[in-house]
C-alpha cells in the first residue's frame, strides 16, 4: 500500500511538471509572438545599418537594436574626415550645420558649363558631363531606374571656368577646382552644386569628386542620396600621375585599354604612358612606313591604327588623361625592322642571355645613316596622332656585347675604339642625333623627352650625355639609386617608377626558366601607398623645396610578358590608386589610415566595369577595424 501511494504521489508530481513545462511553453511562444507585428519600415527590408565609431570608422548595427543605422555609404561620408572619396582631397572639406542627405533624381540632373567654351571644347564637355550623369546614375539598380520616389530633388551643376578653350592636359595644366552644393528650400526641389575651376580639366575632377558625394542609401532612403550644405577645395600634389602599359609584348585591344583609362579617371590619374612597341612586335601602324607593322605586328589584325590611336587620346582627354607614347630606342628593336637591311644587329642572337635582357634579342646600329629618317617618319607619325606635350624615347637597357659583336658597328667606331666609354659615346650620339629628328618631325619645335635611367645617365655623371632643359629621366631602379640624387641637384626633372615599389608585374612566375621573375615579390598596394617620391629624394641630401620643384611625379609600370587584356584590369587596379592617392594628395598617414576608403574604391572601380582585384573579404569594408594585424 505505502509502495502504491508512493507511486501514485510520484506519477503525480510528474503530471504537475509536466504542465507546469506546458504553461512556461506557452508563455515563452506567446512572449515571441509578442514582437510588433509591423516592423519599422526600411529601404529594401534592410535589416542591417551601420554607425560611427569613433575609434574604428562605421560598425554594423542590426536596425532593431539601432533603428538611426544608415547604409554604410552614408555612415562613410560622416563618419571620417574624407568620407569614401578617393583620393583624399588635399583643400579644406567643410559641412553646414545643416548638413544633411537629399534624394536625388537621377532621371533629372543638369550640367551647365560656360556659355563662352570654345566651340571646339563643347563636344568633350558634353561628353564629360554624359559620364558624370551615367556613374551617378548606376548607383541605382536598374530594377528601379523608373520608380523615383516623389520627393527626390533635381541635382543641378553649374560650372564656371577661368579657361573656357584648354582642351589639353600638360605638365603646366592647373587641375584644381572648388565645390560648393546646397539644397533650395522647399517648394523647390533643386539641389545646386557650384564648381569653380580654372579650365575644363579641373572641372572633370569636381565632377568626379561630386559622384563620389553621392551615394546609394539602401537602407533609410531606397535612393541616391548627395550631402548638402558642403565646401570642397582640391587640387594635386604632383602633375604627373601616370600608368605604363605595354602593348607590344602581349597585344591588348583598344576595348582593354579604354577601361585602363576607366580606372585612372575614378582615380585621379591623368597620364598614360604606352610602351607601344618592342622587340617582340611592332603594331604600331605607320602610315608613311606600313612595312613596319605588316613586318612586326603578331598577326594583322593585332595592330593600332591611326584611328584607333585617335580614339584612345580622345577618349582619354573627356577623362582627364594625357597619352604619352614611347618608342624605345636603340635597344628593345627588332620584330618590324627586317625589311630594311643593316638597321640592326643581334636580332635574334644566341644564346640570347650575352646579347640583351629577353628574347628576341636587338639593337639599332647607331652608326647607320639610314636609320636616321626612318625614326624621323616614326616621330612625325607619331606626333601627328599623340597630342601629349612630352614624348619618350625609352633609352634603356643597350648591351654593349650586341654592338661589339657586330663588325659593321666596331669598325665605323671612332679610332677603332672598343671600351665601355666608347660604346656610351656612340650611344649619346644616336640620342643627340634621334632628338634632332624628333625635332625635325615636330616642325622644328623642341619638346621635352623622357629616358629610362641608364648607363647613359649614371651617378656622378648625369650631365655628360643629356641637358636638363630637354630630358624628364625616368627611375626604374630602385628607390635608393643614388642617381636620383644626382639628377635632382643637377636641375633635371624625374618621374619615379622605382621597381621595388612600382613594378605591378612583380612576384609573378618567371616566363622564362622557373621559379619566380626578376622584380619578386608582389607589390602589394600599401607599398604603393607608402612609397613616397619626396622622401625618397630628401633621403639623398636635397632640400624638400628643391624635390617639390624636381620631382614631377611617379608612374605604376605594368610590363606585359605575362599580362594581356585578360588580366589587365585585375595587376593593375586597385593598386595603381594607391599611388594615385600618395601622388596626389601626398599624406602624412601611411596605408593603414586610407584602408577602409581604398576597399571602398575597389568597389567602386567595380561598379565603373574595372574588374579590379579583390584585396580582402568583403566582411572587412563590413566591419571596419576588424581586420588588421
Amino acid at each position: 500500500m505505502a509502495n502504491s501511494l508512493r507511486s501514485t504521489l510520484f506519477l503525480g508530481a510528474l503530471v504537475v511538471i509536466a504542465l507546469a513545462t506546458a504553461v512556461q511553453g506557452e508563455e515563452e511562444e506567446e512572449a515571441v509572438v509578442a514582437v510588433p507585428e509591423e516592423a519599422p519600415k526600411r529601404a529594401n527590408g534592410a535589416v542591417w545599418g551601420w554607425e560611427c565609431d569613433a575609434d574604428k570608422g562605421c560598425r554594423k548595427v542590426s536596425l532593431d537594436m539601432n533603428p538611426n543605422g544608415v547604409a554604410l555609404d552614408v555612415c562613410m561620408s560622416t563618419c571620417r574626415p574624407y568620407g569614401g572619396l578617393w583620393p583624399r582631397p588635399t583643400g579644406r572639406l567643410q559641412r553646414g550645420n545643416e548638413s544633411k542627405f537629399e534624394l536625388v533624381d537621377v532621371n533629372s540632373i543638369s550640367v551647365e558649363w560656360p556659355v563662352e567654351a570654345d566651340a571646339g571644347l563643347l563636344p568633350i564637355l558634353k561628353s564629360a558631363s554624359d559620364i558624370f550623369k551615367g556613374n551617378v546614375k548606376r548607383l541605382l539598380p536598374s530594377s528601379r531606374k523608373d520608380q523615383i520616389p516623389w520627393d527626390a530633388r533635381h541635382l543641378k551643376v553649374k560650372i564656371m571656368l577661368k579657361d573656357a578653350k584648354t582642351k589639353k592636359i600638360t605638365l603646366d595644366t592647373d587641375e584644381s577646382y572648388e565645390i560648393e552644393i546646397d539644397a533650395v528650400k522647399p517648394p523647390s526641389m533643386d539641389i545646386n552644386a557650384r564648381v569653380t575651376a580654372v579650365n575644363f580639366f579641373g572641372a572633370r575632377n569636381a565632377l568626379e569628386t561630386i559622384s563620389q558625394l553621392t551615394v546609394m542609401d539602401d537602407v533609410q532612403a531606397a535612393g541616391v542620396v548627395i550631402p548638402t550644405s558642403l565646401y570642397l577645395s582640391d587640387a594635386p600634389m604632383f602633375p604627373h600621375r601616370g600608368v605604363l602599359i605595354d602593348s607590344s609584348r602581349n597585344f591588348i585591344t583598344v576595348p582593354e585599354i579604354l577601361k585602363t583609362i576607366d580606372g585612372m579617371a575614378v582615380s585621379k590619374l591623368n597620364s598614360l604612358h604606352w610602351h607601344i612597341t618592342d622587340s617582340q612586335s611592332f603594331p604600331f601602324v605607320s602610315t608613311s612606313l606600313p612595312l613596319m607593322s605588316k613586318y612586326g605586328a603578331i598577326s594583322p589584325d593585332k595592330v593600332y591604327t591611326p584611328q584607333d590611336v585617335k580614339k584612345v587620346v580622345e577618349y582619354a582627354r573627356v577623362r582627364g588623361v594625357r597619352v604619352i607614347p614611347e618608342l624605345d630606342a636603340p635597344a628593345h628593336v627588332g620584330e618590324g625592322w627586317q625589311w630594311a637591311p643593316n638597321l640592326t644587329v643581334c636580332f635574334h642572337a644566341e644564346p640570347w642571355q650575352s646579347f640583351c635582357v629577353e628574347p628576341p634579342c636587338g639593337q639599332l646600329d647607331p652608326t647607320e645613316p639610314g636609320i636616321y629618317p626612318i625614326l624621323q617618319q616614326i616621330y612625325r607619325d607619331m606626333l601627328s596622332l599623340f597630342d601629349s606635350d612630352v614624348f619618350h624615347m625609352g633609352g634603356d637597357e643597350v648591351n654593349f656585347n650586341c654592338w661589339n659583336s657586330s663588325a659593321q658597328v666596331v669598325n665605323r667606331m671612332p679610332n677603332g675604339g672598343r671600351s665601355e666609354k666608347d660604346f656610351i659615346n656612340i650611344w649619346a650620339d644616336f640620342q643627340r642625333k634621334a632628338y634632332n629628328e624628333l625635332v625635325t618631325a615636330n616642325n622644328g619645335n623642341k619638346l621635352p623627352v623622357a629616358l629610362w635611367t641608364s648607363h647613359l645617365i649614371q651617378a656622378g655623371s648625369v650631365a655628360d650625355n643629356i641637358d636638363n632643359e630637354t630630358y624628364i629621366v625616368q627611375i626604374w631602379t630602385t628607390g635608393q639609386d643614388k642617381v636620383i640624387g644626382d639628377l635632382v641637384k643637377g636641375g633635371f626633372r624625374i618621374i619615379m617608377s622605382n621597381y621595388d615599389a612600382l613594378y605591378l608585374d612583380c612576384g609573378w612566375g618567371a616566363w622564362v626558366g622557373s621559379g619566380v621573375n626578376w622584380c619578386s615579390p608582389y607589390k602589394g598596394w600599401q607599398v604603393q601607398y607608402d612609397n613616397r617620391p619626396l622622401q625618397l629624394v630628401t633621403e639623398q641630401g636635397v632640400s624638400l623645396e628643391r624635390a617639390k620643384e624636381y620631382v614631377i611625379g611617379a608612374e605604376a609600370a605594368l610590363w606585359s610578358e605575362q599580362v594581356d587584356g585578360s588580366s589587365l584590369d585585375s595587376k593593375i587596379w586597385p593598386r595603381a590608386a594607391a599611388m594615385g592617392e600618395r601622388l596626389w594628395s601626398d599624406p602624412a598617414e601611411g596605408w593603414k589610415d586610407a584602408e577602409h576608403r581604398m576597399l571602398r574604391h575597389r568597389e567602386r572601380l567595380i561598379e565603373r566595369g574595372v574588374a579590379a582585384d579583390a584585396l580582402e573579404p568583403l566582411w572587412c569594408l563590413h566591419n571596419q577595424g576588424s581586420c588588421y594585424l
